[in-house]
This record gives structure tokens, sequence and C-alpha cells, in this order.
């Protein structure tokens, strides 16, 4: 009887320990990732046309995140990818990062290579409708998906892409810049040539593109993050100009600028040439 009631006092403890371990094992919270912006801005018809950006929770942009996978799955599916149909995906079925760039909002631009195929090892095309999906893996196999994103290549788009110019001004001199053109006629205007903000925030200016006038106009909402540095300002301002694309240098009118850094300027951009 005692040895009968020693097991049964030894499997009960297994049965807590274990219990214990699963309690503590890290998980992510709901809602851990958003997909914020998904868009085809090349003409390579495979998964490098594609430009995402996803936000994260605070909580997770520690040692807790291990991987973040992105999936193009075909819109004709009607399953939505489960943990184990992530985790048991072969490598290049999906684009892998593991060194997280973190800029404002805690967000990560999403920029697959041309290689990565679907999640059914079919190569990636233009013309294909896709789900977007982004799968964050952390420690203790903490696992969290997205909700999709639509998506599709098309080898017909004009102005989408990403550019790199010069801004010239009175008092500002040759200074790189880069652009960003998503395939639903917005954009964002980085003051650097890093496709990433001079001064804090997710981008130095936003873009808004009118094409219904017979002219493309080309709007810009200006809004810094931090800017004169230090001060917790913001330096708004509203710009508007037009253009045009020949090959791949798209040419802007030149246009009046007044900010915080002072008025009376006229902005010349040039050389802003598609990558």
């Amino acid at each position: 009887m005692k040895m009968r009631n020693l097991l049964y006092l030894m499997l009960l403890d297994l049965v807590l320990l274990n219990s214990c371990k699963e309690e503590n094992k890290y998980q992510f919270s709901d809602n851990a990732v958003t997909i914020t912006k998904a868009s085809d801005i090349g003409n390579q018809s495979n998964a490098a046309d594609l430009w995402a950006e996803i936000s994260v929770n605070e909580e997770i942009k520690g040692s807790s995140l291990v991987e973040i996978r992105t999936l193009f799955v075909k819109a004709t599916s009607t399953a939505t990818p489960s943990q184990a149909d992530v985790l048991n995906l072969p490598a290049g079925n999906y684009y892998s990062i593991s060194t997280f760039n973190f800029k404002a909002n805690n967000t990560i631009i999403i920029e697959p290579t041309s290689t990565v195929k679907d999640i059914d090892g079919n190569p990636i095309s233009g013309e294909t409708e896709y789900k977007i999906y982004v799968a964050l893996i952390g420690k203790d196999n903490a696992f969290s998906l997205s909700d999709m994103a639509n998506l599709k290549l098309s080898s017909t788009s004009q102005y989408p892409g990403k550019y790199i110019g010069t801004w010239n001004d009175q008092l500002i001199k040759n200074l790189g810049i880069s652009m960003i053109i998503f395939d639903d006629n917005t954009g964002r205007l980085y003051y650097t040539r890093l496709f990433a903000p001079c001064c804090g925030g997710s981008e130095d200016a936003k873009l808004e593109m009118n094409t219904t006038t017979g002219e493309v106009v080309f709007n810009f909402s200006q809004f810094l993050g931090n800017y004169p540095p230090g001060t917790g300002g913001h330096c708004t301002t509203q710009m508007s100009t037009s253009g045009h694309l020949e090959n791949s240098i798209l040419f802007l009118k030149s246009f009046p600028f007044s900010d915080c850094d002072g008025g009376g300027r006229t902005v010349v951009i040039s050389g802003l040439t598609r990558q």
C-alpha cells in the first residue's frame, strides 16, 4: 500500500510539474502583429515586388521574438495557415527575418527576396492575387499570425517603386532624399537616401498622388518626428507639384516651400531615379 501511495505521489508531482511548465511558457498577446501596409512597388513579377510594413506590440521587442515569417498564399485558397503549417514550411516557401530593425511605432519593413515562393512551393507570378500573412515565432515556440492583406502583383504599374534623388533650395543644398510610391497612389518621402526618416517618425512627409486631372499631381504633407532636434517639434507644412515619369526617372516641377526653417524658398528635386 505504501509503495502504491508513493508511486501515486510521484505521478502527481510529475503532472503538476509539467502543468506548471505549460503555464510558464511564453505566449504572445492577442493581435501581436498587424500588417499596416502591403503594396506592389516593382515590375519584376516575383516576391521582391512586395513592400510591407508591420507593427508589433511593444512588449515583444526584446529577446522573446525569434523570427518573423512572411507568407504568400494564393487568393483562391480558403484555409488560413495554422501554427503547424507555418512551422513546417520548407525553407524558401516563406520570407524570414531574424534581425529586427524597429522604426517608430514599433514598425518593421518587409522586403522579400526575388526567390521566395508561395507556401505551396510555387514561384510568385505577376497578375496573380495573393493573401499576405505575417507570423511571429518566439521563445517556447510562441506563435502569432496576422490578419491577411490582399495583394496583386502587376507588371503594368507605372509610378509605384522606390526612388532616390537630390533636394536643393536656397537654404538646403544637395540633400539626398528617397521616396516610395505605392500602388494605391500614396507614398512616403524621406530626407535621407536610406528610405528612413531624418528626424524620427515613420516618414518625413506623406504623399498623395492625384491622377484624375490630366496631369499627375504630387501632394506632400510634411511632419517630422523631432525637429529641430531635441525640441520635440514637428515642422509641419504642405507641398504640391506636378510631374511625369520618363523611363526610370521621375521629373517634378520646382515648387515654393516654407516651413519652420524659413519661407521664400523654391525647391528643385532632381535625379529622382527608380531603383
